[in-house]
């Protein structure tokens, strides 16, 4: 296992950086993904519901009252002739036992009156292994259970790291070192497992036991128990949903804009455009650097109409913008005449080639007008000399063209992200359109929104990026200094 190192924000770091994976061909593998036939096995899914009743236990009774349980458990197991032991205290394991020695071991269990008023959230479940052992041996709670009670031990033992979870764990292990199943060599850790958690370095043993535990739950134990599915599929079908709601973005401190100022820089740059123009020939450099800044402050205008940075649409206008960025970046760093021209003819060539498609649908899209489709693709020149270029208008990529102009800490800032949410892609859509449920009884699953969550604002980051692209304008044409980030 890799060594916690520290991350951005200087606390350790328990996942591995973008360098600790390998490449093959397009695909970036974890180190934990390429250890051979691994075969990953579910805390949450498989093995916490065959562990109820342990962490019901140390859920609700303090902490040392629970753990004692589980060492008179580990107790009893010992104390049995060695062909009697057994090694499991799950659900399933347990309910595997003869009867008597299934009502001996549920008797330590339940041995106090607390530890059966807990446990008695166990007699909601239909399908619990031993169903009739446990009801015999909770006899009639004093209350009647309730689904709240278990939704509390869920929750403290849900995450496969939490301290209720670590303990559940450790009684499994105990239970097995017990049973003789799992030798230890005198030393540290038979000692710190045995006095858990009184010895030792917790740091050091907490990890131990999940990965004691996790390893032996990965050892193959006759047919896997339905007993999971069956606990979860009851919790869904008993007891309701309800949205977490998670979504208390904090105001962003960082700089933005406003319209007043916006429209100010606009007619500036119209202002300037028209001084630095030459001649009425065609002029791809000057009208692509001025014709990217406008189209960009024109999305940015669109971003400050009200919820609009918010929303999931302003995703994909920061990524038009910071398009927009690397292209003219790549073309002011090659500063090539021919390379402007191909950047312009390639969108004469889309236009013709979205006009030929569309003209020959039998049904027209509302959001298309094609005389200007055709309009377009004639301006510079006559349709029929107009290339359809099928690629790229520099048979490269946006990532290679930011690398080449300087300017990957733009493409690796904001280009990835904005394109999941342009793309439709499956994070972009559950971080949109899904609340998590907050019953943790429904294992933290989705529930769908009536409306798209408010996302993080886009517009300091739209601001930054378009003072960038004003910066490039600055360079290529001297004279124009305002800017839309507004400081403070």
């Amino acid at each position: 296992m890799r060594t916690p190192v520290s991350g951005s924000s200087g606390e350790a770091r328990s996942y591995s950086p973008l360098e600790g994976h390998k490449r093959d061909g397009k695909v970036l593998t974890p180190p934990f993904a390429r250890i051979p036939k691994l075969s990953p096995m579910s805390w949450t899914d498989d093995r916490l519901p065959e562990m109820l009743w342990a962490a019901l236990l140390v859920a609700h009774l303090p902490r040392e009252e629970a753990l004692s349980v589980f060492r008179e458990v580990a107790n009893h197991i010992f104390s049995l002739p060695a062909s009697d032991r057994f090694k499991e205290i799950t659900h399933s394991g347990l309910s595997q036992l003869p009867q008597d020695r299934l009502a001996a071991v549920l008797d330590v269990i339940t041995s106090q009156k607390a530890h059966r008023e807990v446990l008695g959230a166990l007699l909601l479940l239909e399908d619990i292994p031993a169903a009739g052992a446990w009801k015999a041996a909770l006899a009639s709670p004093s209350t009647p259970p309730d689904w709240e009670a278990l939704a509390h031990a869920v929750a403290r033992t849900l995450f496969h790291q939490s301290q209720e979870s670590t303990d559940c764990r450790w009684a499994r292990v105990i239970a097995l070192m017990a049973a003789g199943k799992l030798k230890l060599p005198p030393g540290d850790t038979a000692k710190e497992l045995g006095l858990y958690p009184n010895y030792g370095d917790m740091r050091k043993v907490r990890p131990t036991i999940r990965a004691m535990e996790g390893s032996l739950s990965c050892l193959p134990d006759g047919t896997p128990s339905k007993w999971p599915a069956r606990f979860w599929a009851q919790c869904l079908r008993d007891t309701p949903c309800f949205p977490l709601h998670a979504e208390t973005l904090q105001a962003n401190a960082s700089a933005g804009t406003t319209r007043e100022h916006l429209r100010k820089v606009i007619r500036e740059m119209v202002s300037h455009c028209t001084k630095t123009t030459t001649t009425t020939a065609l002029d791809a450099r000057h009208d692509a650097l001025f014709g990217c800044a406008l189209y960009s402050l024109a999305v940015v205008e669109e971003l400050l109409r009200i919820g609009n940075a918010k929303s999931v649409i302003a995703r994909g206008a920061l990524r038009t913008i910071v398009e927009c960025y690397i292209t003219l970046a790549y073309l002011h760093t090659k500063s090539d005449p021919e390379l402007w021209k191909s950047y312009r003819a390639f969108g004469a060539g889309q236009a013709k080639l979205a006009f030929l498609k569309l003209d020959q649908a039998s049904e027209q899209p509302a959001s298309v007008d094609l005389d200007t489709l055709r309009m377009l693709a004639n301006e510079d020149m006559w349709e029929e000399l107009v290339p359809i270029n099928l690629g790229h208008w520099e048979k490269t990529d946006l990532r290679r063209m930011s690398e080449e102009a300087g300017v990957k800490d733009a493409y690796d800032k904001f280009y990835s992200w904005t394109s999941t949410y342009s793309h439709g892609h499956w994070c972009a859509v559950r971080d949109s359109v899904f609340d998590t449920c907050g019953n943790p009884l429904h294992r933290l699953h989705r529930i769908p929104r009536e409306a798209a969550r408010t996302l993080p604002d886009v517009l300091p980051d739209a601001c930054e990026l378009i003072d960038k692209i004003l910066g490039l304008v600055s360079q290529a044409y001297p004279g124009f200094q305002p800017r839309v980030t507004i400081s403070g």
